[in-house]
C-alpha cells in the first residue's frame, strides 16, 4: 500500500464593510501551508467555539499577516487569491 502523505492549509478571506447599507466586499484571499504560517504567528491560546470545541486560535491583522507572509497588500488585492502553496 502506498503512503499517503496529507497536507494541511490555512485559507483566509478578508472582507471589509461598505457603504451606508453596510454591504460586505471582499478584498482578498490567501492560502498558505500551515508550516508556514505556524512559523510567523507564535502566541496561539486555547479557546472553547461553540461548535468545534476547545481548539487552538489567534487573533491577528491582517496587514499583519501580510507583512510577515512578505505579501503586499496591493498583491492581495489585485489577484484573485494569493497562493504560497507553490
Amino acid at each position: 500500500m502506498e503512503k499517503c502523505d496529507k497536507e494541511y492549509f490555512y485559507f483566509f478571506v478578508v472582507y471589509e464593510i461598505a457603504g451606508k447599507i453596510e454591504t460586505e466586499k471582499e478584498v482578498g484571499k490567501l492560502v498558505a501551508p500551515v508550516q508556514v504560517v505556524d512559523e510567523v504567528l507564535n502566541s496561539w491560546s486555547l479557546r472553547n467555539h461553540d461548535t468545534m470545541g476547545e481548539a487552538e486560535a489567534r487573533d491577528i491583522s491582517w496587514h499583519y499577516l501580510l507583512k510577515k507572509l512578505d505579501v503586499s497588500k496591493e498583491q492581495f488585492e489585485a489577484v484573485d487569491a494569493v497562493d504560497l502553496t507553490k
